[in-house]
Formats: structure tokens, C-alpha cells, sequence
């Protein structure tokens, strides 16, 4: 709530936004081998992103 009244007090819209990690869906498996190699281990479908994390527009976010 505090970015609402943030955004109420400074006159602009909020956004409603997901934590993006990548521009589109179809990146999410170049982010699980950029995370692996970060992290020196190797990919693990367990801790695999599940291709959420994209810049979603309006209609996906509802």
C-alpha cells in the first residue's frame, strides 16, 4: 500500500508490475544458465524458474 499512497501523494499512476527478471517468456532458460553460472552450479530442474518472471502487459497480469 505504501507505493499506492506514494504514487496518490506525488499526482502519478502506480503500476502494477510482477518481479521481471527477463523481457519475455522466452528467455526464462537463458536466466536459469546465467543464474547457474553465477552461482558455479550446475542446473538443477528443481530450482529451474518457472517462466514467470517476464514483463507481463495488462491483460496477462490480470
Amino acid at each position: 500500500m505504501a507505493a499506492s499512497t506514494l504514487a496518490d501523494q506525488q499526482g502519478i499512476p502506480a503500476v502494477l508490475t510482477n518481479a521481471v527478471r527477463y523481457a519475455d517468456a522466452s528467455q526464462h532458460r537463458l536466466a536459469d544458465v546465467l543464474d547457474a553460472a553465477r552461482l558455479l552450479r550446475p542446473i538443477d530442474r528443481r530450482h529451474l524458474d518457472s517462466g514467470e518472471r517476464w514483463l507481463k502487459d495488462p491483460a496477462a497480469m490480470g
